[in-house]
């Protein structure tokens, strides 16, 4: 199956944002399926159902933002971060697919 969008990027997967393992651009990927996101990286892959999804709000790191995947797989680290450059554009697409993105706040 193909995803209907995919980019490149970076990503933060741990505990919280200091025990996280760290994959910079273009280290990361994000595929957008109709029914579930998958974030791989050189280390590890997770893969979101849509209904294991609360929330996808913007997160802001030092030099970058991303999008933070809030969700309630327990088997998966709690911090779940991509990294990207086009933030809106990756927005877009969730939304255009009934992901439950949240409004930025800034």
């Amino acid at each position: 199956m193909e995803p209907i969008y995919s980019q490149t990027g970076g990503c933060c997967i741990g505990r919280n944002a200091w025990l996280a393992i760290n994959a910079t651009w273009p280290f990361a990927g994000l595929c957008v399926y109709t029914d579930q996101l998958v974030l791989s990286t050189f280390l590890r892959r997770l893969r979101f159902q849509r209904k294991d999804i609360s929330q996808i709000e913007r997160y802001y790191g030092i030099f970058s933002s991303g999008l933070r995947i809030v969700h309630t797989v327990a088997s998966y680290p709690r911090n779940v971060v991509f990294w990207t450059r086009d933030v809106a554009e990756l927005e877009q697409v969730l939304r255009a697919n009934a992901f439950p993105v949240g409004t930025p706040t800034i």
